[in-house]
């Protein structure tokens, strides 16, 4: 029970800060990107072709707000969306050009401001810890889909 404790306290700091950094990440990648809708352009990079409704089901919020979001990062010039040639009443989500330079600059920063923070850790450590946050996450993800079936 107290490790139980701990590890959500720490997730709880670890949260918090993620969130404070969201805002600047958000503005890496455009000065006019809420950090909100930042995770949809990792999401639409990592899964190119993707639809709103892909969005709507990995982050839990309805269509329409996907919908909203979908047109302020098309508005800014960072995805497009073009219609499915398997199904010509839906429309696939693509970073565009300047999306992916854009969140590859966001990466990079996030990398060098990791390398600062964790300038006095070990390649060991910095392994041993992204391996244990997969796996927590992967652990999650399966306890979140349990709980939604």
């Amino acid at each position: 029970m107290r490790a139980a404790k701990a590890l959500e306290r720490e997730l709880r700091n670890l949260i918090r800060r993620s969130q404070s950094q969201g805002a600047l990440l958000a503005t890496l990648v455009h000065p006019d990107l809420d950090a909100s809708i930042y995770p949809l352009l990792a999401y639409i990079e990592a899964h190119p072709g993707s639809q709103g409704s892909d969005l709507a089901d990995n982050f839990h919020v309805g269509r329409a707000t996907i919908s909203r979001q979908l047109q302020r990062l098309e508005d800014l010039g960072l995805i497009e969306r073009d219609i499915d040639t398997g199904d010509k009443r839906r429309r696939t989500i693509e970073l565009t050009a300047d999306g992916h330079k854009r969140l590859d600059a966001a990466a990079d920063a996030r990398v060098n401001l990791l390398r600062d923070v964790l300038k006095d850790w070990t390649d060991t450590d910095i392994h041993m810890l992204a391996e244990l946050l997969g796996r927590y996450s992967r652990d999650f993800t399966k306890w979140r889909a349990a709980q939604d079936s």
